[in-house]
């Protein structure tokens, strides 16, 4: 049984800035990154609609797709040949800030304040994907929970 979640918009990652109050070192949430997750947390509320958390050992992928560049659009007349992804399918794959594992973080963080997973230590297996959407695709995270079941291996 497969869980999946499409949550809309620039996907962000995990990431704290740092302060001093007070003589006091202290840490918060960036601002994007507390803007993507209370969006996700909403999304993920709104579509798991209430169930229990999940618990035991799950398997999760998470797929983010960031928004296309501008160079990555081919502007020739002739065809292109400095883009083979755009020939073969081949995803563009994202190579810039936010990294894939802060962007796994952010969302393992929204499935459980969304009360989806009781805590993200029951998370064995991961995998993330971080790409540039496809032309005409809008950006955004899907993530799959797969719950694991005896016997089975989930690849």
């Amino acid at each position: 049984m497969t869980i999946s979640f499409t949550i809309p918009g620039k996907p962000s990652g995990w990431r704290l800035n740092q302060h001093v109050r007070g003589g006091k070192p202290g840490a918060h949430l960036a601002k994007n990154a507390r803007n993507w997750q209370k969006a996700a947390v909403k999304q993920l509320k709104a579509e798991y609609k209430g169930e229990e958390p999940l618990e035991g050992p799950l398997c999760i992928r998470v797929d983010a797709s960031f928004p296309r560049p501008g160079w990555a659009d081919c502007s020739h007349k002739r065809a292109c040949k400095c883009e083979p992804w755009q020939k073969d399918g081949r995803p563009l794959p994202h190579q810039t800030t936010p990294d894939a594992t802060n962007v796994l973080k952010l969302a393992e963080d929204a499935l459980v304040k969304a009360g989806v997973l009781r805590d993200d230590r029951f998370v064995w297996f991961s995998t993330i994907m971080t790409v540039y959407a496809p032309r005409g695709v809008a950006p955004h995270v899907r993530i799959e929970v797969v719950p694991h079941v005896e016997g089975e291996v989930e690849a």
